[in-house]
């Protein structure tokens, strides 16, 4: 338990501000998963449930419970939703490529420098510097 008042009232303010940004969250996933399921469905309303996403997930943001990026990538997997189920594609060809990042690391290491190489080129700079 806080044992100054500046620490109690930081704590009451806490759980005002949690209950706050609970209430925010709360609303965004409702009004994301509300969109994904019309969307899925093709239900007829989803341009309108999308809308509604997209600004509840901006008001989120202006009122400080996520951050920018966090709002900019789910708007995005969800436009990205939209657009392809408009444009008639469906799961199983929107799948993402596996990443290249094994080719990365099969790719041999730099070999270091010889260490006598080093310290024959640290004498000729002293040289030079006096």
């Amino acid at each position: 338990m806080a044992n100054t008042k500046s620490a109690k009232k930081n704590v009451l303010i806490n759980q005002r501000n949690r209950s706050r940004n609970l209430h925010h969250k709360s609303r965004m996933k409702t009004l994301i998963k509300k969109a994904v399921l019309a969307i899925e469905n093709n239900i007829e309303n989803k341009l309108e449930l999308l809308r509604d996403a997209l600004r509840t997930i901006d008001k989120t943001v202006s009122a400080g419970v996520i951050k920018k990026t966090t709002a900019a990538r789910r708007k995005s997997r969800l436009t990205l939703l939209f657009n392809k189920s408009a444009s008639g594609q469906t799961e199983a060809t929107t799948e993402a490529p596996a990443k290249a990042s094994k080719a990365k690391a099969a790719a041999p290491a730099k070999k270091a420098a010889p260490k006598k190489a080093k310290q024959a080129a640290k004498p000729a700079a002293k040289a030079k510097a006096k």
